[in-house]
């Protein structure tokens, strides 16, 4: 499902633009911003490749541990990366990979 693939992209913009739009101490804006860059960049690979799916389920564990772990100055961005982390997790499952991509082509004409 192309969805999918463009939400984990969207969202890794989204991590990205918040590790500079909220205060975050340096460890958890690092981490922010490099899962955010990962998330963009996996995203994007996983149009050509499967294993790049999985790896976005790294970056979503990675997130979501560190979010829980690494002290903060506010819930917000607690919050924000938990809820990000989750919805990573989940579109990455969702997503069937590059083969979908053929499938939908077959049945719809060129996407």
């Amino acid at each position: 499902m192309t969805t999918t693939r463009i939400f984990s992209a969207l969202i890794g913009v989204w991590l990205f633009v918040t590790a500079f739009m909220w205060q975050h101490n340096r460890a958890e804006g690092t981490l922010t911003v490099v899962c955010g860059v990962l998330t963009f960049i996996l995203a994007i690979a996983s149009f050509y490749t499967l294993a790049a799916r999985y790896a976005v389920l790294v970056v979503a564990a990675a997130l979501f541990v560190g979010a829980l772990a690494l002290p903060a100055y506010n819930r917000a961005t607690v919050w924000n990366n938990v809820i990000v982390a989750v919805a990573l997790l989940a579109s990455s499952l969702l997503d069937r990979g590059p083969e979908s991509t053929q499938t939908e082509r077959e049945l719809y004409g060129r996407i």
